[in-house]
């Protein structure tokens, strides 16, 4: 699905994929930006 804006979030130090489902709790500052500004 093309977009204009595009935002990727790369987490440094590891390789387990697994980390990725547990960044978000553990900083969820980002995502809420995200939907203040997509969705809100």
């Amino acid at each position: 699905m093309p977009a204009d804006q595009k935002d990727l979030i790369w987490i440094d130090g590891t390789n387990r994929r697994s980390d990725g489902y547990y960044y978000l709790p553990n900083n969820p500052k980002l995502m809420l930006e995200w939907f203040e500004r997509f969705v809100a």
